[in-house]
């Protein structure tokens, strides 16, 4: 009997763990595994638009496609050699920028005809050019000893990570630069922005910026090995290369986490990437697979129309520990007063006392030093006067 019994345990167990994997595979199903006809390891992806893409990787291996990962053509050409690229950057379906290290030196090549052609267009003894972006055809910026992906620019501003826990930031074109602090960057950060104001910089843990970087605060990610940090609109994708592999993606600034991908056959998750031009998101391995998003990543337009009426919303998330935000709106501009209190009526913290102008904002509340208890804040503008309550559980 006991036989039995231990027999229909073990078939239902295999039963449930089958219907578990298929139920995780479909989980799964916006990201394919596109192959390349290669094994290499990748380091780097770069995609222009839906239908281009580039990677490059070990020995010298460049592949290129222009029907959306369909077809993959290797594209590296003699001249480059046969070392390691550890950057890309595709201008677009023709032009591509790839970076190296040779003969104890630097280099970077660029091809304008598809990768018939590479010339070499930049070399420096020792060191490493890893990181590349262009603003356009032929204006960019280079950066030195990162990994890629540590260097992120839009329009004049321009942010990178480096080895000393720091993010440096310009806003006019690099003619001077700031120090920006909380972004535990390290040798393996990446930083990206999706609008001028709101990024994400990734070290040993995730963190999310609604300020062009002067304050950072945790996007909830911890202990993953980040690889590649990407978005557009409203969404972040992370991918790691420590166990377990997986592609994750937030549309709520970090406050929630959902797995997208999760890697069956064991490869490291190197970097990723969003079409600049479009809409379809992509990652590489180190085993020679691409792994691209099939369905489109939807961009959000915010009414840029001020709000009709003072609102104060819930604090999210709720209960909390260590970080939460509070939005609000405001219909007109003015002195704005958000200040948070404990159950005996004392002010602890105050948020906001300043002059703002009308439309949307956000507040955070770090509270590592405050213990666990009943909160609430309150929201003076003008003639309005809120007050909502908060939990914070450690």
């Amino acid at each position: 009997m006991k036989i039995i019994i231990i027999k229909f345990f073990f078939i239902i167990t295999t039963v449930l763990i089958f219907i578990s994997s298929i139920l995780i595979r479909t989980s799964n199903a916006q990201w394919v595994e596109l192959s390349t006809g290669t094994t290499a390891w990748f380091w780097t992806i770069s995609s222009p638009d839906n239908n281009t893409c580039w990677v490059s990787g070990n020995s010298a291996t460049v592949l290129r496609t222009t029907n959306g990962g369909i077809n993959w053509q290797s594209v590296g050409g003699t001249s480059i050699g046969t070392t390691t690229l550890y950057n890309i950057f595709a201008v677009d379906a023709n032009t591509a920028i790839t970076s190296l290290r040779a003969d104890s030196s630097a280099k970077v090549f660029r091809t304008s005809n598809g990768g018939t052609n590479w010339s070499q267009v930049f070399t420096q003894r020792y060191g490493f050019i890893n990181s590349i972006w262009m603003t356009s055809s032929v204006n960019g910026f280079m950066m030195g000893d990162p990994v890629g992906g540590r260097l992120y620019v839009l329009g004049n501003q321009i942010w990178f990570v480096t080895d000393t826990t720091r993010l440096y930031y310009s806003s006019n074109n690099g003619s001077n630069w700031s120090i920006q602090s909380k972004c535990d960057a390290h040798s393996s950060g990446k930083v990206w922005f999706n609008s001028p104001t709101n990024g994400m910089s990734s070290g040993d843990t995730v963190n999310y910026t609604s300020n062009s970087g002067t304050t950072w605060v945790s996007a909830y990610l911890q202990n993953f090995l980040i690889t590649g940090l990407t978005g557009k609109g409203n969404y972040y994708f992370v991918c790691n290369s420590n166990s377990p592999k997986k592609i994750q993606m937030t549309s709520n600034s970090g406050l929630n986490w959902i797995v997208e991908y999760q890697t069956t056959g064991g490869n490291n998750l190197m970097h990723m990437t969003v079409s600049r031009n479009g809409n379809i998101g992509w990652a590489c391995t180190d085993y020679g697979l691409i792994v691209k998003r099939t369905t489109p990543i939807s961009i959000t337009t915010q009414s840029i129309e001020n709000p009709e009426k003072y609102i104060l919303l819930q604090n999210y998330p709720n209960p909390f520990n260590p970080v939460t935000r509070i939005r609000y709106e405001l219909p007109r501009a003015g002195v704005v007063r958000l200040a948070v209190y404990d159950v005996m009526g004392r002010e602890v913290e105050m948020l906001v006392n300043e002059r703002q102008a009308a439309g949307s904002d956000e507040a955070v509340w770090d509270e590592t030093r405050f213990a666990s208890g009943v909160y609430f804040y309150r929201l003076n503008a003008g003639d309005f006067i809120k007050t909502l309550r908060m939990i914070l559980i450690k």
